[in-house]
């Protein structure tokens, strides 16, 4: 040991207790990427004893291992004494923090003063081959983008698929990516990225790629008990066998893929990252236990960012013709035509099924479109019934190539309670039938009163012979909802003119219900049967009392004998609208039945409840009373399902929520 050392040594050991109390403890040490961490003397023994045990290896001789506990407490003499000059002085902040440069020039000063040379060489050798494998490494698969664009994700622990770069290794990103993606704290985020960096290089590995990097991580964490963190850190692989055979290998899993091609291979690839994603990222670990299980069904693992399926109305893009649709660059004006109308419906269906995993259903469609087949004949509303299916049976451009999965929803009449609904006819206006029997557009112009639900009174004006009179008033009450001024009604009554509503089109309605009930038995130019658009058929009592919905009703009980095309839905209850064959629900907001266009629902998310593995279940609870634990496994499954449709909502709210997300589309 140097005189100046043992005199150092001497006058602290020296020093008086007052003047020892009054030397603060060490506040931890900085590393060399500026954070501080806990100081731990066992590191310092841990690294002096690998340089003892390197140099025993190398000269075969027997060394002193307890070295390394000397040299850590002479370390830590040396930096709380006050008259070494390695003591470490509080900083603007009051805190004593020792740089790892400066312990580690320390550990090699004590290490040649102790009289071992060698392992003080050994010491330094260690520091040097570090650092030097530090330079050495390199990332590939980071871009230089910022982490906001998710376009180029070049952050360490994600993988970049369109860059290719190599840069130079960063401990400090993976300790970064710890704690900013779980709990973890600093001090074993950096434990961790400095194992992972040890593993890299003992294998001498010259260039590792992110995704190794992001697997070495999940080990280290798994290894030390924190599996629970890995849901943010966790990795989507796809195998590569996998790939080859989706590209030439039509997959057997949607039927409704017709033939293997690029957006099926491209749909693929993504349903199988994204249902991990969904299992680990949407639904909770019971969730994903009972799917993983069987115990449910959870559908369409592979539309995460999806709602299931909705019910649309035709009624709004008559009123408003194709707008604010975000995926679209143009805009269209209100149809004037039959033929204009097929087709907005037909880019609005395809528009809103990227947001949707299953069925669009359209309610009421023989009798919305009727004021636009006003004085057509039999032939031409079957020219037009077929326009409109062979539009939505051939539209095969959405998720992978499949056609629009389209529920087209009729009826053998007009239901009452849309029989005094005021029409929306050609170029989106309402009509006034004038005393003369003719028709006019209406100007709609809505008040700042509003109803219940926020929206704004309408008014409607006729403007004849220039003059704008008023011929429509809407009012709102608790006690009957949305009504009509009375006496704005007898003014009409009395110049004998009436609002045009859809009681006004039953004939019309009727006859094109009887127009796509042939096409669909036609089927295609072979006789195929149309998948899609699927038809609906609405049975409510008038279906069946009614002579001339009876004949109908017939008709569509035959097509069901042909091909089997129809699908029939009871209206128990009185307004019913249907989504996806099955999917019902009741209408009871009267804002609703006055204004269609306002129509639509959706359902959030589809599970299936495995009924004879719950029946297993309850037999293996041995129990003298096995019905009462069958139906006890069935209660408990269905509020798993029913917690799965929250869980789906609660994120669908997120991704709805803001321009930019994917369902903004549906949200706005």
């Amino acid at each position: 040991m140097s005189k100046g050392a043992q005199s150092s040594e001497k006058e602290f050991a020296m020093a008086s207790p007052a003047t020892k109390k009054t030397v603060p403890p060490l506040d931890g040490f900085q590393k060399r990427s500026g954070v501080v961490v806990r100081f731990e003397k066992q590191k310092i023994e841990h690294a002096v004893r690998m340089a003892i045990e390197a140099v025993a290896r190398t000269s075969g001789d027997e060394r002193d291992m307890a070295i390394s506990s000397k040299i850590a407490d002479r370390i830590v003499e040396e930096l709380n004494n006050p008259g070494s000059t390695h003591y470490v002085h509080p900083d603007s902040d009051g805190k004593r923090v020792p740089k790892i440069e400066e312990i580690q020039d320390l550990v090699e000063i004590l290490l040649n003063q102790s009289g071992e040379p060698l392992v003080a060489a050994a010491y330094k050798q260690y520091r040097k081959q570090r650092e030097t494998s530090r330079r050495r490494i390199r990332v590939r698969g980071e871009g230089g983008k910022s982490d906001v664009d998710v376009t180029d994700a070049g952050l360490l622990l994600v993988e970049s698929t369109s860059q290719n770069m190599a840069l130079p290794w960063d401990r400090d990103r993976i300790v970064k990516q710890i704690t900013e993606k779980t709990d973890l704290p600093a001090e074993i985020a950096m434990s961790v990225a400095k194992s992972v960096e040890n593993s890299i290089i003992a294998g001498e590995i010259r260039t590792v790629n992110t995704t190794l990097i992001r697997e070495l991580v999940n080990n280290e964490l798994a290894e030390r008990g924190h599996g629970s963190q890995l849901r943010d850190l966790s990795l989507y692989g796809i195998p590569r066998d996998f790939v080859e055979k989706l590209m030439f290998t039509k997959s057997t899993e949607n039927s409704n893929i017709v033939n293997n091609n690029p957006e099926a291979v491209n749909l693929g690839i993504a349903e199988l990252v994204l249902k991990q994603w969904a299992l680990d990222t949407i639904f909770s670990p019971e969730i994903k236990r009972a799917h993983d299980t069987g115990a449910v069904h959870v559908h369409d693992l592979g539309y995460p960012h999806r709602v299931y399926c909705s019910s649309h109305s035709i009624e709004y893009v008559k009123k408003f013709g194709l707008r604010n649709l975000v995926n679209l660059n143009t805009e269209s004006k209100p149809a004037r035509s039959a033929s204009v109308l097929t087709g907005h419906l037909n880019t609005f269906l395809a528009s809103m099924q990227a947001n949707y995993a299953g069925a669009l259903g359209i309610a009421y469609i023989n009798i919305l479109y009727a004021p636009f087949l006003e004085g057509m004949d039999a032939m031409a509303m079957k020219q037009i019934a077929q326009e409109l299916i062979f539009n939505g049976a051939q539209n095969a451009f959405s998720r992978g190539g499949q056609t629009l999965f389209l529920d087209f929803n009729i009826h053998a009449g007009v239901p009452r309670y849309l029989g005094k609904v005021p029409v929306i006819g050609p170029g989106g206006r309402y009509l006034l039938k004038l005393a003369d029997g003719s028709k006019v557009g209406l100007e709609e112009a809505l008040r700042e009163e509003r109803d219940g639900s926020g929206y704004r009174l309408m008014d409607l004006y006729c403007n004849v012979d220039g003059e704008r009179r008023l011929v429509l008033r809407e009012l709102c009450s608790e006690a009957e909802g949305i009504s009509y001024d009375k006496e704005v009604e007898a003014e009409l009554a009395r110049r004998g003119e009436s609002i045009v509503t859809y009681g006004d089109y039953t004939r019309e309605a009727q006859g094109f219900c009887r127009a796509l009930l042939e096409v669909w038995a036609d089927g295609d130019r072979a006789g195929r049967v149309f998948e899609f658009p699927k038809c609906d058929f609405h049975v409510s009592e008038e279906t069946l009392t009614d002579p001339e919905q009876y004949a109908i009703f017939m008709d569509a009980c035959r097509l069901a004998s042909i091909n089997g095309s129809t699908y029939f839905i009871f209206d128990r209850d009185e307004v019913t609208l249907s989504a996806c064959c099955r999917l019902r629900t009741t209408i009871r907001d009267n804002r609703m039945l006055t204004h269609p266009e306002c129509m639509r629902f959706c359902g959030f998310q589809n599970v299936t409840v495995n009924i004879p593995q719950a029946a297993y279940r309850a037999a293996r609870r041995k129990t003298d009373n096995m019905l009462q634990a069958f139906y006890s496994e069935i209660d408990d499954t269905m509020e798993l399902a029913a917690t799965a449709h929250l869980e789906k909502k609660k994120r669908i709210q997120r991704m709805m929520s803001a321009p930019g997300h994917p369902l903004w589309q549906i949200g706005q």
